[in-house]
């Protein structure tokens, strides 16, 4: 268990760590600056951004998961059509009784080797996470709807920090955000802190 909580903290801390050091090497070439003044406790100039560090954190990771579910299932859904393509060859085969035996040995190398890529497949998967492939590429819909709008919201950030934005502008687009996913969205729903299904959706 602890190696599955090590996997998936250690990507993003490389990430966050690499991303906030471009960012703070970069970013006043790019004006991702906050400069002193008189409600700022910094006496210097202070690189900003330190949200696109943490957003990368989390996405970059992420999509590389999100890829591997992808490949990983399929070449699964490639191994099933080809077992299946040889299961229905070799029942051509016992048809035909003069071929019999040279077909059945070229059936038998085909399926020993979908057998060795199957099993490939599951060696390269921990035990306890290859059943669970199918239900994670399920849900992972819910879970870049809510990252798309996280990007709205860093996207924002960034042009807060570079231009400063009006704090009207900033909330009618955070606002905009939330709605929207709500509105999109069976898997979410608003709170407000309040217990108000007519009003929060």
């Amino acid at each position: 268990m602890y190696w599955l909580i090590l996997g998936a903290l250690l990507p993003s801390l490389i990430v966050c760590w690499a991303a906030g050091f471009a960012v703070r090497r970069w970013g006043p070439h790019l004006g991702l600056v906050d400069r002193p003044g008189h409600r700022k406790i910094h006496s210097t100039p202070m690189p900003t951004s330190g949200g696109l560090a943490i957003w990368l954190g989390i996405v970059l990771p992420l999509a590389v998961g999100q890829a591997a579910l992808w490949a990983v299932n399929g070449q699964s859904a490639v191994d099933s059509r080809q077992q299946s393509a040889v299961g229905s060859r070799q029942s051509a085969v016992d048809s035909r009784q003069s071929t019999v035996g040279s077909r059945q040995s070229v059936v038998g190398s085909r399926q020993a080797a979908l057998g060795s890529r199957q099993s490939a497949v599951a060696v390269s998967l921990p035990a306890m996470i290859a059943p669970h492939v199918p239900g994670l590429l399920h849900q992972s819909g819910k879970l870049w709807t809510l990252l798309a709008g996280g990007t709205v919201l860093m996207l924002l950030g960034l042009a807060d920090d570079r231009r400063g934005l009006d704090w009207r502008l900033r909330l009618g687009v955070q606002t905009a955000v939330a709605i929207a996913i709500v509105s999109l969205s069976d898997h979410w729903r608003m709170s407000l802190f309040v217990d108000m299904p007519w009003l929060t959706g």
